[in-house]
């Protein structure tokens, strides 16, 4: 299991798509380092993340280390999302963005 920490997309482009494409790449990263499935803790966009195909968890779902780390004031709910053929990498998911595309130039922030 990883974490997805944070991805933003800029207001001014957030009808195209950007924050979905970034997240299926780190999906099939995270498929190719072995992992099984994403987490996320999120205040504001549990909307988006379902949409995305996350489900609801509790805290109990976070990983262990984790758990002990969640900070109960921020109310932050967990998300989960598993990946379906666990192993199997489809050539159709998204590439990497271009190299020479950098944080500042791009509408979408990792942080």
């Amino acid at each position: 299991t990883g974490e997805l920490a944070c991805v933003a997309v800029h207001s001014s482009y957030r009808k195209g798509e950007r924050g979905a494409q970034v997240l299926s790449y780190l999906e099939r990263r995270a498929r190719e380092q072995g992992l099984h499935s994403l987490f996320v803790l999120t205040t504001l966009t549990a909307h988006w993340f379902q949409q995305q195909g996350f489900e609801a968890a509790g805290v109990e779902a976070l990983p262990g280390a984790r758990q002990s780390l969640y900070n109960w004031q921020r109310n932050s709910k967990v998300f989960v999302k598993g990946f379906e053929g666990y192993g199997q990498i489809s050539s159709a998911w998204p590439q990497p963005p271009p190299k020479h595309v950098s944080v500042f130039e791009s509408p979408v922030a990792l942080c």
